[in-house]
C-alpha cells in the first residue's frame, strides 16, 4: 500500500464519529474509541511474529498487543479498514486472512485474548471453531462477505495483522 494510500485511509476513519477530539495515537496508528490500532496490510507475519511485533510497538507505557474485539462496532470498524485496505493491495498478494489476538484451546471453551481482556464478543462463521487437528489454534479475521472468524490450523502463515493500543 502507498503512503498516500495509507494517508488516505487514516483520514477517512480519522472522520468518524468513534474517533475522541483529544487523539493520542502514534503516527501509523488509527484512533478509534479509546484506543489506536496498527493495520499491517502489506507486511505479513506468523500470529505469534504478528503478536512480538506488536508488543515492541507499544508506546509511552501503553501495552499493544494483536487486536481484541469487543463489540459489533468494533469488529465492523477493523472489517473496514482490512476490507478497503487491502483492495488496495496488488492482487498476487491479497490474502483473506487478518490476524487477531484471540486463542483457542483445544477444548474450544477456554478462550482468551492477547491482551487479556475479557472474551465478551464473538463473530464466528458457522461450524467455527473447528481446531482442526485438535492442537489449539489461533484465529485469524476472516475477510468473508460479512467479516465472521475462523480459526486457522496453521499459525505459522503468513498474512497481514491488527495491533491494539489504549490511546
Amino acid at each position: 500500500m502507498t503512503d498516500f494510500n495509507k494517508i488516505s485511509l487514516i483520514l477517512l476513519f480519522a472522520s468518524l464519529s468513534q474517533v475522541t477530539a483529544s487523539c493520542q495515537c502514534p503516527s501509523s496508528w488509527i484512533p478509534w474509541g479509546q484506543h489506536c490500532y496498527r493495520f499491517e496490510l502489506g507486511n505479513h507475519a506468523s500470529w505469534s511474529d504478528a503478536e512480538s511485533k506488536c508488543v515492541a510497538w507499544g508506546s509511552f507505557g501503553r501495552q499493544s498487543h494483536l487486536a481484541s474485539i469487543h463489540s459489533k462496532q468494533e469488529q465492523a470498524f477493523i472489517y473496514e479498514v482490512f476490507r478497503l485496505g487491502m483492495l488496495q493491495e496488488p492482487r498476487g498478494d491479497w490474502t483473506p486472512l487478518l490476524w487477531i489476538g484471540l486463542r483457542v484451546a483445544t477444548t474450544h471453551e477456554d478462550l482468551s485474548w492477547t491482551d487479556g481482556s475479557d472474551v465478551d464478543f464473538l463473530n464466528w462463521y458457522q461450524g467455527e471453531p473447528n481446531n482442526i487437528g485438535n492442537t489449539g489454534a489461533e484465529v485469524s479475521h476472516g475477510i468473508g462477505k460479512d467479516g465472521r472468524w475462523a480459526d486457522a490450523p496453521n499459525p505459522h502463515r503468513q498474512s497481514p495483522f491488527v495491533c491494539k493500543m489504549p490511546e
